[in-house]
């Protein structure tokens, strides 16, 4: 919670891991050149016992809540490799961010439209 608390501030760094009982997700926090804040997940890692359970689902609501509060403009989740994860995303309102490249980027906009 801290790494999400300063978020987008001089105290962060780059990038860090976030361990929870259930998954560990490795995240960043940027800032784009037009000033926009971005909160990045590049990886995720659901505990086994507990996937098909919602367990990323509920994350990623309250982390689009959180970090909205704290100023940020998108989230983007990169270099989606799973199959199950690419329709799930599209049906919580991310966009394909490079859609040229393997593996796509998913990106939303924390008003609910693509940023990119």
């Amino acid at each position: 919670t801290q790494f999400l608390e300063k978020a987008g501030t001089r105290l962060l760094p780059s990038a860090s891991w976030l361990s929870f009982k259930k998954l560990n997700v490795y995240c960043r926090a940027l800032t784009r050149a037009n000033a926009k804040k971005v909160f990045v997940v590049a990886n995720i890692e659901v505990d086994e016992s507990y996937r098909k359970q919602g367990v990323f689902t509920k994350w990623l609501a309250d982390v689009e809540q959180l970090v909205k509060a704290q100023g940020f403009s998108e989230v983007v989740i990169e270099n989606v490799l799973n199959d199950v994860l690419k329709p799930f995303l599209i049906s919580k309102g991310y966009a394909v961010a490079n859609a040229d490249l393997y593996p796509a980027s998913y990106s939303k906009g924390l008003n609910g439209v693509s940023t990119l």
